[in-house]
C-alpha cells in the first residue's frame, strides 16, 4: 500500500488541476476578505473588531473552500477511471482496499493542504487591510483543527460520491449542488419542525462549521465539530467502499 500511496503523491503534484484550483482558491479567498473590507467603506460603519485573526477563524466558514474541493476532489478521483488507471493497478496485483485507502490518503492531503492554503492567505490579505490583532492562543489553534476536521469531512464526502459515480462531469456537478441542495432542505425542515424545536440543519457540516467561524468559539462547538467530521467521514468511507468494493472495471 505505500507504493500506492507514493503513485498516488506522484500524480497529485502532476495534476496540473490541483495547481489551477490552488490559483483560484488564493484568488476567492483574497476577493472574499475584500469584500468585508469593502462592505465596511462603503456602509461606513467602522467595525473595530476586523483584523488579520478574525479574517483567518472565518477563512473556512466564509470562503468558496468547499466548491473548489468538490471540483478538484472530483477530477483527481475519477481520473482513474477514465482513463483506466485503475484496471492496470488491480491486474498487478494491489487489492482494490489498498487502492481505495491510497488515493483517500491524498484526497486528506490536498483538502489540508488547500485548507491551509485558504487560512494562511485569508489571514496576510486581513493584515494587509487592517491589523494583525490579538495573538493566536491555544484554543483558537483547536478552533482551526477542528475546522480542519469539517474540510476533511467533506473530502470524504466528495470522495465517496466520486467513486461510485465515476464519471467527472457528473461527478463535479453533484459535488457543487448536493451541499446547496442539502442546506435548502434541511432549512426546510427546520421550518416545518419549528413547533417542536428541533433544527436538523444544526448537525450538517456547513453549520456546524459557521459556529466555529468566530475569534471565541464555544467549546461545546468544537466537541460537536469533531464527532460530527468524525462521523461524516467515517460514514462516507464506508458506504464508498461498500458500493465500489466488487464492482467490474
Amino acid at each position: 500500500m505505500f507504493r500506492l500511496i507514493i503513485f498516488e503523491f506522484r500524480k497529485l503534484f502532476r495534476n496540473l488541476g490541483f495547481y489551477i484550483c490552488s490559483l483560484v482558491l488564493i484568488g476567492l479567498s483574497i476577493f472574499t476578505v475584500y469584500s468585508a473590507k469593502f462592505y465596511q467603506e462603503q456602509s461606513g460603519i467602522d467595525d473595530p473588531t476586523m483584523c488579520g485573526l478574525k479574517s483567518l477563524m472565518e477563512a473556512l466558514p466564509t470562503s468558496m473552500i468547499v466548491v473548489m474541493l468538490g471540483i478538484f476532489i472530483a477530477m483527481l478521483t475519477c481520473e482513474d477511471y477514465t482513463l483506466g488507471t485503475v484496471r492496470n493497478i488491480l491486474t498487478r496485483g494491489y487489492s482494490r482496499l489498498g487502492f481505495y485507502l491510497s488515493k483517500f490518503v491524498a484526497v486528506i492531503f490536498a483538502t489540508v493542504f488547500m485548507s491551509v492554503l485558504c487560512c494562511a492567505v485569508s489571514y496576510a490579505t486581513g493584515c494587509y487591510f487592517w491589523e494583525a490583532g490579538d495573538a493566536i492562543e491555544a484554543e483558537q489553534i483547536k478552533n482551526l483543527l477542528c475546522q480542519l476536521c469539517i474540510m476533511i469531512a467533506y473530502g470524504a464526502i466528495f470522495y465517496s460520491i466520486s467513486t461510485v459515480l465515476q464519471k467527472t462531469g457528473g461527478s463535479i456537478a453533484v459535488c457543487v449542488v448536493l451541499p446547496m441542495i442539502l442546506t435548502i432542505v434541511l432549512r426546510l425542515g427546520d421550518t416545518a419542525l419549528a413547533e417542536k424545536e428541533i433544527e436538523i440543519s444544526s448537525y450538517w457540516l456547513e453549520n456546524i462549521g459557521a459556529a466555529l467561524g468566530v475569534i471565541s468559539a464555544e467549546a461545546e462547538d468544537m466537541k460537536k465539530a469533531l464527532a460530527a467530521s468524525g462521523i461524516y467521514t467515517a460514514a462516507f468511507l464506508a458506504l464508498g467502499w461498500l458500493l465500489t468494493m466488487k464492482r467490474e472495471y
